[in-house]
C-alpha cells in the first residue's frame, strides 16, 4: 500500500525488526535510471533501541529501486518495481 503525493513521489511506510543496538539507516537508489535518491524517515524517538522500528519510504520517480537497511556490520537489501496504478474512470 502506498500514497502518490502531490508531486508524483511515491510513500510507503515499512516496518523493520532490530534484533541488536546500534545505529540504524536506509539507503536506496534507482536501478534502471538515473533519479533523485530515496527519501527515508526514521521514527525513531518513541521506540527502543532494539526490536520495532517504523520507516517511510519516498520514492522520488516509479522504476526499479534498489534499499539497504544497515545496522552495525548486518545489511539487508531488497529490490522493488515500484509502479503507479492506472485507474480508468468511466
Amino acid at each position: 500500500m502506498a500514497t502518490v503525493n502531490p508531486d508524483g513521489s511515491i510513500y510507503t511506510k515499512l516496518g523493520w525488526w532490530r534484533g541488536v543496538r546500534g545505529a540504524f539507516s536506509i539507503a536506496g537508489r534507482r536501478l534502471d535510471r538515473s533519479a533523485p535518491p530515496l527519501r527515508v524517515s526514521l521514527h525513531t524517538a518513541s521506540y527502543p533501541t532494539i526490536g520495532f522500528i517504523p520507516s517511510g519510504l519516498t520514492f522520488p520517480t516509479i522504476g526499479c529501486w534498489r534499499v539497504t537497511a544497515s545496522q552495525g556490520v548486518g545489511r539487508l537489501t531488497f529490490v522493488v518495481l515500484v509502479t503507479k496504478q492506472v485507474v480508468a474512470k468511466g
